[in-house]
């Protein structure tokens, strides 16, 4: 989903799965759940029962100023329960990471590590709501590769030619004839080289789909983990897409694609383009709901 402007702000609701129970940050009507359903469908009714976008902010215990800040600890003690909720409750957030820098097929990657210090300052955050990591699909085992190999039709055919070769030189040689020549068993040769050839093909098509699969992944995890420019205690700046948290403060730029769904705040002439999700070839203009709302009163005072 692309979104063109000269620079717009957004707030991210990229609602995960999480593990997590209730965080101590005063957001209860902005429950996973809700945030999800809203901009799924995008409900402004739930918008405006939230208190539009400066009651959402407040929720979401953020600003448009300051974005998201970091989480302080009032003593010891919650510094402790906090650190052991944490490593419970955010393990599968933890998790996912990992199975995403490993499709990478790399460990010591920037953003793991800007990750594992997001979920320490904001715990409670990645705690209720998760992380903007989708789990990676499973990838095709060698033995289903191998499988799916076995049903090219020209490998059938070859199969089966084998089976009644390696039969028919079975039975040529178990039988008795009489005849020096004919009594060599090595008619089971012929059926026995086709089986090798049929087995060297599909091992060598599988390995080569097993190598290209692999990589694919790769590319294309390494390609969706971009940086993109986020307001955080105040300050502008660069988290991986794999970082981002609900509530992030977005500033999105002409032909940027967005990494999570969001709620505007502020835009200028902000269109886009929803093609490869609803089918629209057109793009759709976006705006802050409190702005839709007054253009529709003015609509209807100039009726009246």
């Amino acid at each position: 989903m692309s979104k063109h402007s000269n620079e717009d702000t957004s707030i991210s609701h990229d609602v995960t799965d999480s593990e997590g129970r209730a965080a101590s940050i005063d957001i209860a009507d902005a429950d996973p759940e809700t945030l999800s359903t809203m901009v799924s469908d995008k409900d402004t009714a739930t918008l405006q029962r939230l208190g539009g976008t400066e009651g959402l902010l407040k929720k979401l215990n953020v600003t448009g100023e300051m974005g998201l800040v970091p989480m302080v600890q009032n003593d010891e003690a919650d510094g402790a329960a906090s650190s052991a909720s944490l490593s419970t409750a955010a393990s599968r957030n933890a998790e996912l990471a990992r199975e995403l820098a490993a499709v990478q097929g790399d460990d010591t990657i920037e953003w793991l590590a800007e990750f594992d210090s997001d979920r320490k300052l904001y715990a409670d955050r990645v705690e209720r709501y998760g992380v903007n990591i989708l789990p990676p699909s499973k990838s095709r085992s060698f033995l289903g590769l191998i499988w799916d190999a076995l049903h090219d039709k020209m490998l059938i055919l070859l199969i089966v030619a084998a089976i009644v070769s390696l039969a028919i030189g079975i039975y040529q040689d178990v039988r008795v004839t009489g005849d020096p020549e004919d009594d060599q068993n090595v008619h089971w040769v012929e059926g026995f080289a086709i089986i090798v050839a049929i087995a060297v093909v599909t091992l060598v098509a599988s390995i080569n789909d097993f190598q290209k699969e692999k990589q694919f992944r790769k590319l294309n995890a390494k390609k969706n983990d971009r940086r993109v420019r986020v307001t955080r205690a105040g300050q502008e700046c660069l988290v991986s897409t794999n970082c981002i948290l609900v509530g992030d403060i977005m500033h999105i730029e002409p032909g940027e694609i967005m990494c999570a769904d969001g709620v505007v705040i502020s835009s200028s002439n902000l269109k886009c383009d929803e093609s490869s999700v609803t089918g629209e070839s057109d793009a759709m203009k976006k705006s802050r709901l409190e702005d839709v709302e007054k253009l529709h009163a003015d609509r209807k005072n100039r009726r009246k």
